[in-house]
């Protein structure tokens, strides 16, 4: 079975078209026709939000753009949105956006530690799984020269992207840093906790030793 993102960027074989890239068609893809059928048979109030036919297609549209560019692109995290679906006693239609949230589940329903469990385990350096050593090297920078406080925030943002990747399947050495470096700021310290910084920084880089 497709993904959606090899739906968009692939043309149907019924189609008769070279394989070139180009803007997302609701024709696309066995896959995404499959996702969409389902959240209809889960919504049977689905009409009430596509009164017609030109209105589901504008909105299939928008639903294969968003899955996209949120990354939802996989079987394996749509299944989880679309058991998160069936399970809902509500009659209506979801946004997208709602449908991706059910896509990206918690690290628990993944098996793995919970936040708060992963950052503990990062403090003590004593990680229970791959998905915990990973964001304890992606933050290890951040860990020796940010406050508590700060740090968890970045932690959290880490743990949360990591998880993703392994929800998806993606590997989750892959560098997090750029998605890391909007926590950073310049703020002012004493002389002395800036040379506590620096020692930090010396030994996070393996340059323990006196340069002198």
């Amino acid at each position: 079975m497709k993904s959606i993102q090899e739906a968009w960027i692939k043309p149907s074989a019924f189609e008769g078209e070279a394989e070139v890239s180009r803007a997302p068609s609701t024709t696309d893809g066995s896959f995404f026709i499959e996702v969409w059928r389902q959240l209809k048979v889960a919504f049977p109030a689905w009409r009430q939000a596509f009164p017609t036919k030109a209105a589901e297609q504008a909105a299939k549209r928008v639903w294969l753009i968003a899955l996209i560019e949120n990354g939802v692109t996989q079987e394996q995290s749509i299944q989880m949105g679309l058991r998160m679906a069936r399970q809902l006693e509500i009659p209506f239609f979801p946004s997208p956006g709602q449908f991706i949230k059910w896509c990206q589940p918690t690290p628990e329903m993944l098996g793995l530690p919970s936040l708060e469990q992963a950052y503990r385990q990062a403090l003590t350096l004593r990680p229970t799984h791959a998905v915990v050593k990973a964001a304890i090297r992606a933050t290890k920078f951040e860990r020796g020269i940010l406050p508590e406080a700060r740090f968890h925030a970045v932690f959290e943002r880490a743990y949360t992207i990591i998880c993703r990747r392994y929800a998806r399947g993606e590997p989750i050495d892959s560098a997090v840093s750029a998605a890391l470096s909007e926590q950073a700021e310049t703020c002012p310290v004493s002389c002395e906790r800036g040379l506590d910084l620096v020692a930090s920084v010396r030994r996070a880089l393996g340059l323990t030793r006196d340069p002198h």
